[in-house]
């Protein structure tokens, strides 16, 4: 830990080990870690991704945002049953791989083209489309770029939402977006 610089960190994500075999003790190991950087280092906000559902509520007192894999599946889940199609279009943002070579058909050529996408955040709207609808500067954006927008963190009074497509959102200074 010394090492890694924690004790002069502005955070620190820790991920469990996912190909360890066991479950139950990568998540062990994975709090003890957790809580060893508490103890060195308590004034660094911790972010942790553990595998079990449980240890999310062990470590839900020493960490700033706690997730598991279990509850991040069920999140896609759930959403994608909300909004179809969710589960594919996050995780084709999350991956990049490079265009289909010699397909047959035309919808597989479009998927390979959006499958190779990442997610990039812009750090603030550009003065020119503040008061702007997020529609609209989307597709301006689109037109000029061929970048697609599809979300906005808002920051009020300290705490921050992000907002999926917002449609007639009007976009202020200080918002950042995806």
């Amino acid at each position: 830990m010394k090492r890694a610089a924690i004790e002069s960190a502005d955070a620190t994500f820790v991920l469990a080990g996912y190909h360890d075999g066991d479950v139950v003790e990568a998540d062990q190991r994975h709090t003890f870690r957790i809580w060893s950087i508490k103890d060195l280092a308590p004034h660094v906000p911790l972010y942790s991704y553990c595998l079990k559902a449980p240890t999310t509520l062990q470590l839900k007192d020493v960490t700033k945002v706690n997730i598991s894999n279990q509850l991040l599946k069920m999140t896609l889940l759930g959403c994608n049953t909300l909004h179809r199609l969710a589960i594919p279009f996050i995780c084709n943002l999350y991956r990049q791989t490079s265009p289909f070579q010699d397909v047959m058909h035309q919808w597989v050529d479009q998927y390979g083209d959006g499958s190779g996408n990442e997610i990039y955040e812009k750090s603030e709207v550009n003065p020119k489309l503040v008061g702007k609808k997020f529609s609209e500067a989307a597709a301006e954006y689109y037109v000029k770029s061929q970048v697609i927008l599809f979300a906005v963190m808002t920051s009020h009074n300290g705490k921050e939402n992000i907002m999926l497509n917002p449609g007639n959102y009007e976009l202020k200074p200080n918002d950042r977006w995806y």
